[in-house]
């Protein structure tokens, strides 16, 4: 039988040297099941036994309607047992009224094979219908539960209820809710119940007040879903660094000690030790505002350039006030600094009232009423120099003089 299936897919030579195996061998061979598949055949031939039938049904059933692979359809097979098409075609037909694309399917079933065999108005609908509820998107559930399905074999009195009140104890809405599924869905798995309650009474024990607790909850929840033993480690790293646990910036520090990896701060450091920046310049820079070690590469060596080598900053000066490195360049950072750098230049501004970190700071409006507005009379192009519609060299100054004028 095996043979008039294989002849004309092969050389006849190896035809009888597959047909010399035992059909038990071939049956579990992931190679022989691609050939098959790639083929459209299957496994039906190889024995009359109930069990056999179910295996080679389930196999076929994964792989041609669920999209797993033969090899990873061979795998699951051995934790499920479909008996029919007509409950797994329910499950797949509620999963893509979900809106479930066909990769978030193929995920879903590959780590839970099982959820097939589960009723989906009953036992599966329910739990979407409460997630929807609490006003998660159906994209995002879709994401998350393809890459945690472990989520839809909790009760939903019994677990995502009591998850949901947890949480939301912390995020006071529920879009901050939102926000925390989109973060971590391993944490309404069962990290609601393990991590983040061992960690949170941990923050508690080190004096950190309940409003940055509840801010580290709703802004990096990830965070707290570390082992707490690692935890306590980079706490005690954060303590020693100089942070004080009554204040925000603690947790924001530990935040960032947390999710980024070692390998990838040692990148950052490395691109601030190219300016010029010592080891300590960078501790006072992380002590003042944390978030600069979460800045890309590109954006710190791209703000570095322009505010030295075109502003002619004081490198080390700007450790000092790293927030400099977070506004935006081309809108923010350019235009202001070409305006006060002009004003510097015509004289309308002395040096001592016109300090970098002062006038970026400033909201669009304000630096409008007191850096432009202000000196349109007597300078009319400052308009049109703040907006990009002419350059500074444009103005009549020489190259000498613009850069003479620096910005501290």
């Amino acid at each position: 039988m095996l043979a008039i299936y294989l002849k004309g897919l092969m050389k006849p030579s190896l035809t009888r040297h597959i047909c010399a195996y035992p059909q038990n061998v071939l049956h579990k061979n992931p190679i022989f099941l691609g050939l098959l598949h790639k083929n459209g055949m299957f496994l039906g031939f190889f024995s009359s036994e109930a069990n056999d039938v179910d295996s080679s049904f389930t196999v076929r059933y994964l792989i041609h309607k669920c999209g797993l692979s033969p090899e990873s359809a061979l795998r699951a097979s051995k934790t499920v047992q479909l008996m029919s098409p007509r409950q797994p075609d329910s499950m797949l037909s509620l999963l893509k009224n979900q809106g479930f694309s066909k990769g978030q399917i193929t995920q879903l079933i590959s780590r839970r094979p099982d959820i097939l065999n589960a009723n989906p108005v009953k036992t599966i609908l329910p739990k979407f219908k409460f997630f929807l509820s609490i006003g998660i998107p159906a994209s995002a559930l879709a994401s998350g539960l393809s890459s945690y399905p472990e989520l839809l074999r909790s009760g939903i009195s019994e677990s995502l209820i009591p998850c949901y009140n947890y949480v939301k104890g912390f995020v006071d809405t529920d879009a901050r809710v939102v926000y925390v599924f989109k973060q971590s869905v391993r944490l309404f798995v069962d990290g609601w119940k393990r991590q983040v309650p061992q960690n949170v009474a941990t923050l508690r024990d080190y004096g950190v007040p309940e409003k940055y607790i509840c801010f580290m909850f709703s802004y990096h929840p990830t965070a707290l879903m570390q082992f707490n033993d690692q935890f306590v480690k980079r706490i005690n790293k954060v303590v020693e660094m100089g942070f004080d646990s009554s204040q925000l910036v603690f947790v924001v520090a530990l935040q960032l000690i947390c999710i980024l990896k070692q390998s990838t701060l040692d990148r950052k450091r490395k691109v601030y030790s190219k300016w010029g920046w010592s080891e300590s310049d960078m501790d006072t820079a992380f002590r003042v505002h944390p978030i600069c070690m979460s800045l890309s590469e590109t954006k710190i060596d791209s703000a570095m350039d322009f505010f030295v080598n075109k502003m002619g900053c004081q490198s080390r000066a700007i450790a000092k006030s790293p927030m400099l490195l977070f506004f935006n360049l081309e809108n923010r950072i350019v235009p202001r600094c070409l305006v006060a750098k002009a004003l510097l230049l015509k004289g309308l501004r002395k040096k001592g009232t016109t300090h970098i970190s002062g006038f970026l700071i400033l909201s669009n409006d304000r630096f409008m009423q007191y850096y432009v507005t202000k000196y349109l009379k007597e300078f009319p192009q400052l308009l049109d120099l703040y907006k990009g519609k002419i350059t500074i060299n444009d103005l009549g100054f020489s190259a000498e003089e613009v850069n003479q004028v620096k910005l501290h």
